[in-house]
């Protein structure tokens, strides 16, 4: 029997060994039936009831379209800064929470990344149930994606101490295209690049060609019930439906077991010496502006 993606799902335990260096290949599965009767409890309704901050930072999608990152190095941060910067609006949750839902802002493709722990009952429990059912990451779901308008992830790879995480979608719908990590066909940036683990290539589509031509490339269309997951240093780019919301959960999918191992080390080390957009990023005071529905309403048109 087929999923609803047409991928035969596999039998058994969901879990991935700690053990195993890598995935040969993203692991689709459809739990659609072990779960649907929680789907429904993912309602606009429950996720501004549940929602137990002030203020939550919107990305917004349809800018960093248009501008696309900017080269940068740890000497001259200038313009990835202010890019980070005017490609985010922060807001007051029930603004937030409109601007997602509400299908005239579709064009700004917004989109947010929430840590599960900003939500209390009744979602908490949902989550705790789904874990639970499924059996994942012994450290269960850490992050809430939520964004409407087509958003896109442009073609990236999470590094060496992120493999395995699982992304479940549990609305709407999701594509993910992946590229083995040792295809050359990938452009790269230079090692000094604060973006590198971006692709030159951006938000453009994975070509279809790579799909069948030996290049080993691989594409997964997600429904709700359905996840994935893929290796270390697999590139990825994930495209949410443009029609409606979409929601989906992750692990975080980093082994602590792994943090003394050569490997984990070395990208320590990189990391001090190199950097990664992502630790600068954390660790600057950077404000994105307060903007309101209104103001976004203009950037619209």
């Amino acid at each position: 029997m087929k999923s609803r993606s047409g991928t035969t799902p596999r039998q058994g335990d969901t879990a991935i060994d700690p053990r195993a260096p890598a995935l040969p290949h993203p692991l689709v599965r459809d739990e659609y039936q072990a779960i649907a009767d929680l789907l429904p409890e993912f309602s606009e309704e429950a996720l501004r009831k549940s929602y137990r901050g002030q203020a939550m930072e919107i990305i917004l999608g349809a800018l960093r379209v248009r501008q696309s990152f900017p080269r940068a190095h740890r000497f001259d941060m200038t313009e990835l800064l202010a890019w980070e910067r005017r490609t985010k609006a922060v807001m007051s949750a029930g603004q937030a929470f409109d601007v997602i839902h509400d299908p005239s802002f579709r064009t700004l493709k917004p989109y947010a990344v929430i840590p599960v722990q900003a939500f209390g009952e009744p979602l908490r429990s949902v989550i705790m149930e789904i874990h639970r059912r499924l059996t994942l990451d012994p450290y269960g779901f850490a992050l809430l994606w939520i964004g409407c308008g087509g958003y896109v992830t442009p073609l990236h790879h999470d590094g060496e101490m992120v493999h395995g995480r699982w992304n479940l979608v549990v609305r709407g719908s999701k594509q993910f295209d992946f590229v083995p990590p040792s295809c050359r066909r990938v452009p790269r940036l230079p090692v000094w690049d604060l973006c590198r683990r971006f692709s030159p290539m951006y938000t453009s589509p994975v070509p279809e060609a790579w799909l069948s031509d030996g290049t080993g490339a691989r594409r997964a269309h997600l429904g709700p019930g359905q996840m994935v997951t893929w290796g270390r240093r697999w590139w990825h780019r994930v495209e949410i439906d443009d029609s409606a919301v979409t929601i989906t959960l992750s692990t975080r999918g980093h082994r602590p077991q792994e943090r003394l191992r050569p490997r984990a080390l070395t990208q320590r080390l990189g990391v001090r010496f190199f950097g990664e957009v992502e630790q600068y990023l954390e660790s600057l005071d950077i404000q994105p502006p307060v903007r309101t529905p209104d103001e976004l309403r203009s950037l619209c048109r």
